[in-house]
């Protein structure tokens, strides 16, 4: 028994456990390049965004990125089961700044035909949908959320464990299964609320 070393080695490269991760790193890693030279250069006009201003400040902040498989409307926009294609993403910023909160949705220039139907539902949706587009895709993608420890506190069970079931991948397990999440499907929470 203890002569037999369990290796990854010989492993068919379909059957790597870790085959997701490489994947994930392969795919950032042009966007990593694009990124360093713009700070190095000092040339930030790499990024194609959409900012949505708010008149309240707000008790969370967060930051995150996604591929994106569906817009708004549902459509497919990429197919992340093709290892040959690298995943496309979008980088998504939410934080208050003195009596007003601000999203900012980005994504590569480069990526801008891909994400050119996105970008104008973004910039269609009434300020309530933006809000519920926020609410649903904040917890989805990001491990980097801030609550105000009291606001948190003071928000009901069934809203804190709505908003971790999210938070811990019940709509990512759903998307993977080729379904569609709508992220302006209201949730029972609201961070705006906080």
């Amino acid at each position: 028994m203890f002569k037999i070393k369990p290796s990854l080695a010989d492993i068919p490269d379909e059957d790597n456990p870790y085959r997701g991760m490489h994947m994930a790193i392969d795919d950032f890693q042009n966007v990593k390049k694009i990124f360093d030279t713009a700070l190095l250069t000092g040339n930030y006009d790499v990024l194609s965004s959409v900012v949505w201003e708010f008149d309240q400040p707000v008790r969370f902040a967060g930051t995150g990125f996604e591929a994106m498989t569906h817009d708004l409307e549902g459509n497919k926009i990429q197919n992340l089961l093709n290892p040959n294609v690298s995943a496309k993403h979008i980088f998504v910023m939410v934080f208050p700044e003195g009596e007003k909160t601000y999203c900012i949705i980005s994504w590569l220039k480069e990526n801008d035909a891909l994400f050119a139907k996105y970008k104008q539902q973004l910039l269609s949706l009434p300020e309530e949908k933006k809000k519920i587009y926020i609410n649903n895709l904040l917890p989805m993608i990001s491990e980097n959320i801030v609550v105000n420890p009291e606001a948190w506190d003071n928000w009901e069970e069934y809203k804190r464990n709505e908003f971790g079931a999210i938070e811990f991948g019940i709509a990512t397990l759903f998307e993977a299964e080729g379904d569609y999440w709508d992220r302006l499907e209201p949730p029972v929470y609201d961070l705006f609320d906080l």
